[in-house]
């Protein structure tokens, strides 16, 4: 069974390897607005832990290399912090990546997570094994190009250490994705969700996305992609979706980088309480509900063009505010034979220009 269940991890390893690796820009002219990120999410019902590397252009200067950590048990922090270049290592064409101390790799198959954020009192070592197939969705309708590849189940075991206490994982439901192309921030909004069913709960997990123009009057493309135990079980697109935000919240937020609250005053948002998303096709109806509980927000500033001659460095003035929120869900319908009845955890993102 043991030697199963390593055969299976070397598979999955072997699909991850075709899309998850580190790259650099195609061509010179697309140089100026080259993003990729990796984000990692682990949901264990004591913590879930947030970790975002990213590598965004800096012009006049080099790439910044940013890890922004979010962690919520029972209230939210976060903190972003940036490296210097020559502290940071992503070497093109492998899934490694290390900013300082930090450092997420892949050994056949095998995830490793290495969190070291003072600022936070947060120390983590995880050890993340696939249990789902990797999907990619490439070439992604925005202004620019933008692709997405997503790990959508693994199960995540170590320790979490977090403001004097320990957090002793097993089989945690975790996520992790990887994003990449040449776009601008603030030339498009979006609402992106994860959803996993607990330890031990029917093998499901789901992602579901919605991206919009800036001033959000147009849908450019939508998809829910849901997951059954190894194989993808559905992928529902575009008109066979419907998203539904009900309530807005006006609470106290967690700002990251707190000095950039000033850029944010107030606290009227437009982040729903709920989120459904309603799904039909051939396939069968699938309906999934997501109450937020916790949220954050993290602000980053828009691109800055460094040749304002040149019409390909686009940009528009000011920055992006992007709200991470943190809740419960369910999953309700019914896909081919699978009947869908899953509650659980997970989070949503909306940027909402």
């Amino acid at each position: 069974m043991i030697g199963l269940a390593r055969a299976l991890a070397r598979g999955l390893g072997d699909d991850l390897a075709g899309v998850d690796f580190n790259r650099s820009p195609t061509s010179a002219a697309l140089a100026h607005s080259f993003k990729q990120w990796v984000h990692v999410a682990v949901v264990d019902p004591a913590i879930t832990l947030v970790a975002n590397f990213s590598a965004i252009p800096a012009p006049p200067g080099p790439v910044a290399h940013r890890l922004t950590a979010l962690v919520h048990a029972g209230d939210v922090r976060g903190h972003v912090r940036r490296f210097e270049p020559e502290r940071c290592a992503m070497p093109r064409g492998r899934s490694a990546l290390r900013f300082d101390g930090n450092e997420l790799t892949v050994v056949r198959g095998v995830h490793r997570l290495s969190i070291d954020e003072p600022a936070l009192a947060l120390r983590a070592r995880l050890t993340m094994r696939p249990v789902a197939p990797p999907s990619v969705l490439r070439h992604l309708g925005v202004r620019g190009v933008f692709h997405w590849a997503v790990v959508p189940r693994l199960h995540a075991a170590g320790i979490i250490e977090h403001a004097g206490q320990t957090y002793a994982l097993t089989d945690a439901p975790a996520y992790r994705d990887r994003n990449w192309g040449s776009f601008c921030f603030g030339d498009l909004s979006w609402d992106w969700g994860y959803i996993a069913a607990p330890a031990g709960g029917p093998p499901c997990s789901l992602v579901f996305a919605r991206l919009m123009n800036a001033a959000r009057t147009r849908i450019i493309e939508q998809e829910l992609l849901v997951w059954w135990d190894r194989s993808l079980l559905a992928s529902l697109r575009d008109r066979d979706l419907g998203f539904e935000c009900s309530g807005a919240y006006d609470g106290p937020l967690t700002t990251v980088p707190p000095a950039l609250a000033l850029c944010r005053p107030g606290r009227a948002t437009d982040v729903p309480q709920t989120v459904t998303v309603l799904g039909a096709s051939s396939r069968g109806r699938i309906e999934v509900r997501f109450a937020r509980a916790a949220t954050a927000r993290i602000i980053v500033p828009n691109d800055v063009p460094n040749d304002t001659r040149n019409v390909r460095n686009h940009a528009r003035p000011g920055i992006t505010t992007i709200y991470e929120s943190f809740g419960e869900a369910s999953i309700h319908g019914r896909l081919d034979d699978h009947e869908l009845a899953v509650t659980g955890r997970g989070f949503f993102e909306c940027v909402h220009a």
